[in-house]
């Protein structure tokens, strides 16, 4: 077991609680900055994360997705709603899109705010995230992807396309893939599922390879 700690606190009383043994190796770092890739693979991720870089540090890990199986996290009650949500739940935008484009993501258990000391003002959730042995839908070029789905959720009151051009995207390029693939005018990002952020990437790509913009 590996276990990583930034509080110095936490350390010390780790190391005084935990007896020493070859099983068990505890590094004092930060989990955003640690080099994952230096861990000897595969291996399964247990963490309650820091509820104020949670959401870049799952990110982190999913790129190393290939070397962990599993992943069981704390997190806020909110973030992991938005992990789990669907397209037309209310916590539905990029977070979902990209976990689960990666990832099967189910939530455990609840944690109530009861549970810890001191006690916060939020509850938590556990979930479980499974990487998947490829992306669940094919897209031509990943970064790409992933640029289109932040973009369509950093406008969340405006329509697709132009939030997409508040992004930096062509609005010609965006209305004619829009049409390409049978999106109406009035979508807003949130109305997407999965597949359709992809065949939209997909199409804006092309156009955009084509164009000499990507």
């Amino acid at each position: 077991m590996v276990g990583i700690e930034i509080d110095r606190h936490l350390v010390q009383r780790l190391r005084e609680e935990i007896p020493a043994t070859p099983r068990f190796h505890l590094i004092e770092a930060e989990a955003l900055r640690f080099p994952y890739q230096e861990v000897q693979g595969p291996y399964k991720v247990v963490a309650n994360l820091p509820y104020y870089i949670a959401t870049p540090l799952l990110f982190r890990l999913l790129e190393e997705r290939d070397h962990i199986p599993l992943m069981v996290l704390m997190l806020q009650k909110e973030v992991a709603n938005r992990m789990a949500a669907s397209v037309g739940d209310e916590g539905y935008g990029a977070l979902s899109v990209i976990v689960q484009f990666y990832a099967d993501v189910r939530k455990a258990f609840p944690v109530l705010r009861a549970c810890f000391r001191p006690r916060p003002k939020i509850d938590s959730c556990v979930v479980t995230i499974t990487p998947l042995p490829a992306a669940r839908t094919p897209v031509l070029n990943e970064p790409y992807f992933l640029k289109v789905v932040k973009g369509a959720f950093a406008y969340r009151r405006k329509r697709l396309a132009n939030a997409l051009f508040h992004a930096g995207f062509p609005l010609l390029e965006i209305e004619t893939a829009m049409r390409e693939i049978g999106l109406v005018p009035t979508r807003r990002g949130e109305t997407l599922s999965l597949g359709e952020f992809a065949s939209l990437a997909n199409v804006l790509f092309l156009q955009g390879t084509k164009n000499g913009l990507t």
